[in-house]
């Protein structure tokens, strides 16, 4: 929540600094507040407001990384690649930050996250591009009625998936299906999405925005459909497969479509950050959808 806030509220400035100074500060706030939360006691209104800061910083870090690959000439393929390899990132992570606590205790992971942020801070010396959050000479922004069809679009998106994902577990058991066989189809079906992301770079430029999205939206909605409905273990691996294809696949291309209309990132920042914020709050109303009809009904 935090994340998706700050991404909302900070892209109608994001233009007003240079991508290096918000990513740097946005690497610093979330590094002095996941050393909090690694020493902190159990105070809660402490730890909520910890979070809340680590939320913003990197929704800062973020903003910063839309506005640089907006700036680029050819947006979509380095959205791809670093897309690509934050995905691969995320999974090695989800393997490896859990040692941390057999080091470092039970809250070690935040500890991790931190070294991993200090790490990491070489990196963003790519940051230094000085057309990143400019607008380029002669380019006029699109009015807000020209803009506020994305905006929707990728919201709405990421509210469907996101609500159908929510219960890829429970589709499973109900399948008959073992806790093993459901990790094993669902972590497999998560580096399918680099097909999507090489699908999305390789066909940039060969077909209009309005067909991307279109084959995007239509996948991915045929694959949610068909999550819900799976009636046997080859539906449902054939679903989640789908799924990570054409959700990665449009991610690329609205986040380039965004870079489009608006060079400076802010269009790319703003969706980035309600399409955050629609799949937040996508599980408890899909949970409600389920309860008085089925899964279907989020499909």
């Amino acid at each position: 929540g935090a994340l998706a806030g700050s991404m909302i509220l900070f892209s109608s400035i994001a233009h007003l600094y240079r991508p290096l100074h918000s990513c740097l500060v946005g690497i610093l706030l979330a590094l002095l507040s996941n050393v909090g939360l690694f020493g902190v006691g159990p105070n809660l209104a402490l730890l909520c407001l910890l979070g809340a800061l680590s939320g913003l910083g990197y929704g800062l870090i973020l903003s910063a990384a839309v506005a640089v690959a907006a700036a680029y000439v050819r947006p979509d393929r380095l959205y791809a690649l670093g897309n690509s390899g934050s995905l691969l990132l995320v999974v090695a992570l989800l393997a490896l930050l859990p040692m941390a606590n057999t080091f470092f205790g039970g809250r070690g992971i935040f500890l991790g996250i931190a070294i991993l942020l200090v790490v990491s801070m070489p990196l963003v010396s790519g940051f230094r591009l000085s057309r990143a959050g400019r607008l380029p000479g002669g380019v006029a922004l699109d009015g807000l009625s020209e803009r506020l069809p994305l905006v929707m679009i990728w919201a709405l998106f990421s509210f469907g998936t996101g609500a159908i994902w929510t219960f890829t577990e429970r589709i499973g058991h109900g399948l008959g299906l073992s806790d093993q066989v459901i990790g094993l189809i669902l972590s497999v079906s998560v580096f399918l999405g680099l097909a999507g992301t090489s699908l999305a770079a390789l066909s940039n430029g060969r077909m209009s925005r309005v067909a991307s999205i279109a084959i995007g939206l239509l996948g991915g909605g045929a694959s949610c459909l068909l999550l819900a409905a799976a009636g046997n273990v080859v539906i449902y691996a054939m679903a989640a497969g789908l799924y990570w294809i054409f959700t990665m696949y449009l991610y690329v291309v609205l986040l380039g479509t965004a870079a489009a209309l608006d060079p400076t990132g802010r269009l790319g920042t703003l969706c980035t950050g309600c399409e955050r914020l629609a799949f937040a709050v996508s599980a408890p109303i899909g949970g409600l959808f389920v309860d008085f009809g089925s899964f279907l009904w989020i499909g």
